[in-house]
């Protein structure tokens, strides 16, 4: 069932190693002064102290990539460096290693997730793919052929019955010519767009350069909006959201969308079999989009 975008309000116990790294990039080690943050699927996320000195420390854990999204810190702390003042991305404030992964400090920013506009989103996304994609950025394809064969090798991992079904699904490629590549966030999905005065990202670890329409689909994909926003976007969202973004892509992202709806359900499925329950969902809601 798709769910409102997430919360951020829980206070656990923080690992000592995470306090002592704080204590070591300048911050607070004090436990009463940290607050876990929820929604994260992939890392752990903590808010330390309050107000406009307020920090965000992300604790990365490992074995949590997909071969859609990767999870690389290094890559995460580079993106924020280049994006520094562009009011896209929160500050880097540093980094540190634990026992139990590493740790990114970053400047906290006071908004809510998920709560930007269809259309100012669009127009945020647009001046991000307008920066030109720094050279270490990992490549993207968009050949409709490269990104069947990226969810053919998922399926190889999932139960015979749900690879029957899903192959039986797979649509054939359409040409398409090769985009300039941009740079891409390549996970921007409504809670990874915080609401402060204007649209900014964060959760920038699996950025990349390639095709637009690849982000354009991910902020779009019935799944993506179901798992992280509040729910698949009706025709005036979407279209909202692409009008911000600018004319120009709506034939390319049509010969590109069945390709991208089937390699987002593959990967939803590949989630589920690995313990992710609320990704079976996903499964249909892209598969219905098909």
């Amino acid at each position: 069932m798709p769910r409102t975008a997430p919360s951020r309000e829980l206070v656990p116990q923080v690992p000592g190693v995470v306090l002592d790294a704080a204590a070591s990039a300048g911050f607070a080690r004090d436990a009463d002064d940290w607050k876990q943050l929820s929604g994260g699927r992939s890392n752990r996320i903590w808010k330390i102290g309050s107000g406009t000195r307020a920090v965000i420390c992300k604790l990365y854990q490992s074995d949590t990539s997909s071969p859609v999204f990767p999870n690389d810190w290094r890559a995460e702390a580079r993106a924020l460096k280049v994006l520094a003042g562009t009011g896209l991305a929160p500050d880097l404030l540093g980094s540190e290693p634990t026992a139990l992964g590493p740790c990114l400090f970053y400047r906290y920013l006071a908004g809510r997730p998920g709560a930007a506009g269809h259309l100012q989103t669009g127009r945020a996304l647009r001046a991000l793919h307008d920066i030109p994609p720094p050279a270490w950025l990992r490549p993207v394809g968009s050949h409709p052929d490269g990104i069947l064969a990226e969810a053919t090798g998922m399926i190889a991992d999932l139960p015979a019955d749900l690879a029957r079904r899903l192959m039986a699904r797979r649509p054939e490629p359409r040409t398409v010519a090769p985009a300039e590549p941009v740079f891409l966030h390549g996970d921007p999905v409504p809670s990874n767009i915080i609401a402060a005065g204007r649209p900014v990202f964060i959760d920038w670890q699996c950025p990349a350069a390639g095709d637009p329409c690849q982000d354009l689909f991910i902020y779009i994909s019935p799944a993506m909006q179901g798992l992280y926003g509040s729910g698949p976007l009706d025709p005036a969202d979407k279209a909202a959201f692409l009008s911000g973004y600018g004319d120009g892509l709506a034939g390319r992202f049509a010969l590109l969308a069945p390709v991208l709806h089937w390699r987002m359900a593959v990967h939803c499925a590949w989630r589920a079999a690995r313990g992710d329950a609320d990704y079976a969902a996903a499964v249909e809601l892209e598969l219905a989009a098909l």
